[in-house]
C-alpha cells in the first residue's frame, strides 16, 4: 500500500473516531439532563453571534444549593431575539452544573 492510502486511511479512521466521540458525548449529555436535570431560571448575560446557524448565549444562574454558575449554551437564532439581562429557563446537570440546555 502507498503511503497516500496508508496517510487517508489514517486520516479518516482520526475523523471517524473524533465524529464518534463528539457523538457519544453529546448523547450522554442529553441522557444526564434527562434523567437528572433540574430547571433554574439563568440571565442571559452575553450573545455571540453565530450567522445563520446558532448563537452562544452565556448565562449566570445560582443552582439548588446556592452556588453561583457561569455557562454557555448553543442556541438557534430566536425570534424575537433575546437580549442581555433578559431571563430563561434552563436545565442544568446538578453534578455539573456547566453543562446547561435550554428549558424550552
Amino acid at each position: 500500500m502507498s503511503p497516500r492510502v496508508t496517510m487517508g486511511i489514517a486520516i479518516f479512521l482520526v475523523l471517524a473516531a473524533g465524529m464518534t466521540w463528539l457523538a457519544v458525548t453529546d448523547w450522554r449529555a442529553d441522557s444526564a439532563l434527562d434523567s437528572r436535570g433540574v430547571v433554574a431560571e439563568a440571565r442571559l448575560v452575553e450573545i455571540r453571534d453565530g450567522g445563520k446557524r446558532h448563537d452562544l448565549y452565556v448565562v449566570e444562574f445560582t443552582s439548588a444549593d446556592g452556588s453561583a454558575h457561569r455557562s454557555a449554551l448553543w442556541q438557534p437564532p430566536a425570534e424575537p431575539r433575546p437580549a442581555v439581562g433578559d431571563v430563561l429557563r434552563v436545565v442544568y446537570d446538578p453534578e455539573d452544573p456547566t453543562l446547561v440546555r435550554d428549558a424550552r
